[in-house]
């Protein structure tokens, strides 16, 4: 009987145990016996070392060494316990060790991440260990790594020597050969810390008045050195600056530096490090002797680092303190600004506190139209599109698009038609958004607007997807992802990731869309617009209709409860529905009921009435159904799609229409628009919903003509199973065996008895092998079944063989 033995933290053994391991691997060769081992890194000299080397190519020895964990490894483990900022920070500070990653991760809930790289942040748990280490090296040599820790992680040895004024080549070799340092093979003369954590544990052990001095040396040879004049080098020099800044000048001077490394890290797209140092800049600034304008302007700068790099609440109050700071300067350029940071969000929550402000700032503005109230000005229009109709923002927003005109001012341009492109983005204004968003796409080809080519693109897959134009969608997609690459902004890559969802959803590539739409959240909970992460689960609650699985269902409700959006709600109603939780759906259906016939007709009117109008169908509620008819029949050629931010395209409005007439008990009609929604369907390549508009009409035909329904049923079906589509799958086959029935025949089974006991074995997972044993059969019979089953039911795998049998049975 084989036996493991495991041996762990073989570095604490003593040498008689060490001894019994080399003895036991020269007898346990021909054994079945495994010895499993596992020891850190021997130091230099010590007996494991020599020990390893004696165990090194005997037969049967096997020495592992396992690498660091690598970022992605650490974002891993953490999962959703912190976002990808975090994880970077841990393996930065760990160096991937996992037992520095493990007690970070064990105590970064209950401690929030430093945002300085010079940050004496260290945990308790963690400083013994690293002081015990730190004790091995010798007084020169700690001195040494103490001035090195003050320059980062990884430094110039020829820069250390020049701050200490003195060759330091033996004190290094000390640092190496005791694991604190490691030497770069590639970068002669480069020299970094094993990992963040020493260099923390030594940054912060140095007295106060030393780390100032060593600060304030090493920004005067960056100086001396020309780091004013390379953007490269202007971080650097910025904290040196102010990590060495005791005087209201040196506090001065530090403002100044942190200022110039930010609108250099903003200009190479790095918003996260711009605000950073915006954050550093904005605090030193409130010590003095900033005056009040400035720090509102810094706060400015800050709010828009914020939001660049996708941290839209922060963003958000760091607005409203640079208003406050730019009223008390009595300075309305300055709160304008600052008030037009945050735009293009839709979180229900956060609307409200953003209209506020713009109101706010534009009450201080004088009344002669400039390019920032005229910004202001679309920007509340859109807001009061959003938040109560469109309607009531439609002069505004005329007005607002007027005066940019005049004024030709691209960015007052780009607000302008935003809101204009919201006003109109029901589905009566396809041919204006269109055209609008032509318009941003050649305003976007200006460097200060980059953004408008995104939001034009954008709108244009919109409305291309609720005309069913799929191959343009694509092609937009395709533009929009050029766009999205010089942009790199995490709310430009979240909105390719979602046309890119949406557009596998609509074909029936239902992993693909689930993948795209996951990487999508884990994007949108850093964006801390919670709108996002919300349309997010709109979409993987419709692939789990369509597969008929509730993985998701407790989020979504609980997710729903947060939004005051109508659309929210009909969706995860109709989702539950179909899932078959009745009591759910029928509650939120009956909550958004009364508001139905008043809703604005806006870019999310369109889906927010089929769904409910399905979900009232799926219910067998006729209340309302009449006048949802209504409202859709003009729109019976369009597809399922939203003017302002679609999901997808979930198929034919026809389809609805014909459910609506067939729960009114209106045949004829229903006959009409499911002929209609199968054409469209069909023609525009939209297999999922192909399938469930067949599905529909079969069972309106059952029971009167089941030799027409038969032949819907079977395409049904077939689709559903090649999908994955289990629900329709289900139903499908449920018609096809009542339309059987309802012939007087069953139809012959194509399968004979062995197959099918075989395709039974294989819906429950069973292997080849597992079925021979069972039969006891050869694996090549068992093989030859399977060959054949597939073949006659015309499947290419065993997954659509299960589902097949799903659906039978």
């Amino acid at each position: 009987r084989p036996v493991v033995v495991a041996l762990d933290d073989l570095q604490w053994a003593d040498d008689a145990s060490l001894h019994l391991l080399r003895l036991l691997a020269s007898e346990l060769a021909d054994l079945p016996v495994m010895v499993l081992v596992t020891a850190r890194d021997p130091e230099p000299g010590s007996p494991l070392e020599g020990t390893l080397g004696s165990l090194t190519g005997r037969t049967g020895v096997t020495i592992l060494h396992l690498p660091a964990l690598t970022t992605a490894d650490v974002a891993e483990y953490l999962f959703e316990r912190s976002d990808a900022e975090a994880a970077a920070w841990v393996h930065r500070q760990s160096g991937g060790n996992p037992l520095y990653v493990r007690e970070l991760a064990r105590l970064l809930a209950e401690e929030p991440v430093p945002q300085e790289w010079s940050s004496t942040w260290l945990p308790v748990e963690l400083r013994a260990l690293l002081t015990r280490r730190m004790a091995q090296l010798d007084e020169p040599a700690l001195a040494v790594a103490g001035a090195a820790s003050v320059l980062g992680d990884e430094f110039d040895v020829q820069v250390l020597e020049q701050l200490l004024g003195r060759s330091v080549p033996d004190e290094i070799g000390v640092s190496v050969q005791r694991g604190v340092l490691l030497l770069d093979p590639d970068a002669p003369g480069s020299a970094r810390f094993s990992h963040g954590l020493m260099r923390t544990a030594l940054y912060s052990a140095l007295p106060s008045a030393r780390r100032v001095e060593l600060h304030r040396r090493a920004a005067e040879l960056l100086e001396r050195d020309g780091a004013l004049e390379r953007e490269e080098q202007l971080g650097e020099l910025a904290l040196h600056s102010l990590r060495a800044a005791s005087t209201p000048d040196e506090r001065r001077r530090a403002v100044e530096r942190l200022r110039l490394a930010a609108h250099a890290a903003t200009r190479r797209l790095a918003f996260d490090e711009a605000a950073r140092l915006l954050r550093s800049a904005a605090a030193t600034a409130r010590l003095g002797p900033a005056a009040g304008e400035e720090r509102a302007a810094i706060e400015v700068e800050l709010a828009t680092a914020e939001f660049g790099a996708g941290f839209v609440l922060r963003a958000v109050e760091t607005a409203r303190r640079a208003v406050e700071l730019a009223e008390q300067a009595e300075r309305p350029d300055i709160a304008a600004a600052a008030a037009l940071v945050v735009s293009g969000v839709g979180d229900t929550q956060t609307l409200p506190r953003l209209l506020s402000l713009k109101e706010r700032a534009l009450r201080s503005m004088p009344p002669k139209p400039t390019p920032l109230r005229v910004r202001l000005e679309a920007q509340i229009a859109h807001l009061h599109a959003d938040l109560y109709s469109p309607a009531e923002a439609e002069a505004a927003s005329r007005a607002a698009l007027q005066a940019a005109e005049a004024l030709g001012d691209h960015a007052a341009l780009v607000d302008a038609i935003t809101a204009r492109h919201f006003v109109v983005s029901g589905p009566d204004g396809g041919a204006e958004r269109d055209a609008l968003g032509a318009r941003m796409i050649e305003l976007g080809q200006n460097p200060s607007a980059a953004g408008a080519a995104m939001w034009g693109h954008l709108w244009r897959v919109d409305v291309a997807l609720e005309l069913g134009d799929l191959p343009r969608a694509h092609a937009e997609e395709a533009e929009l992802a050029r766009v999205v690459e010089r942009l790199r902004r995490p709310i430009a890559d979240w909105h390719l990731l979602m046309v890119r969802a949406g557009l596998a959803l609509t074909a029936g590539r239902l992993d693909e869309a689930e993948r795209l739409a996951h990487d999508a959240r884990r994007l949108g909970y850093r964006l801390e617009d919670f709108s996002v992460v919300g349309v997010t689960y709109a979409l993987t609650g419709e692939i789990a209709r369509l597969r008929g699985t509730s993985d998701e269902q407790a989020d979504l409700l609980a997710l729903v409860e947060r939004v005051t959006y109508p659309i929210a709600k009909v969706d995860t109603a109709y989702i539950v529905a179909v899932l078959g939780d009745l009591d759910v759906a029928r509650r939120l259906h009956d909550q958004v009921k009364p508001f139905i016939p008043t809703l604005p007709v806006d870019g999310r009117w369109l889906p927010t009435v089929c769904l409910f109008a399905q979900t009232a169908c799926e219910l067998g509620d006729p209340d309302g159904a009449e006048g949802c008819y209504a409202a859709l029949l003009p729109y019976a050629s369009r597809c399922i799609a939203g003017g302002a931010g679609s999901v997808a395209c979930t198929g034919s409005v026809s389809t609805v229409l014909g459910r609506l007439t067939a729960l009114l008990g209106r045949t004829e009609d229903a006959h009409r628009h499911f002929a209609e929604a199968i054409a469209v369907n069909r023609r525009i390549g939209v297999a999922p919903y192909l399938a469930e508009a067949l599905l529909h009409w079969s069972k309106l035909l059952a029971p009167e003509d089941p030799a027409a329904a038969q032949p819907l049923a079977e395409e049904a079906n077939a689709i559903a199973l090649r999908l994955g589509l289990r629900v329709v799958a289900r139903e499908s086959a449920s018609v096809l065996d009542r339309v059987r029935e309802g012939a007087g025949r069953t139809g012959p089974d194509p399968l004979t008895r062995r197959e099918r006991e075989v395709a039974a074995l294989v819906a429950e997972g069973r292997s080849n092998r597992e079925i021979a044993e069972h039969f006891v059969l050869s694996e090549r019979t068992v093989e030859t079944h399977v060959s054949r089953i597939l073949t006659k039911l015309h499947l290419s795998s065993r997954t659509q063989l299960a589902a097949w049998m799903l659906a039978r049975d």
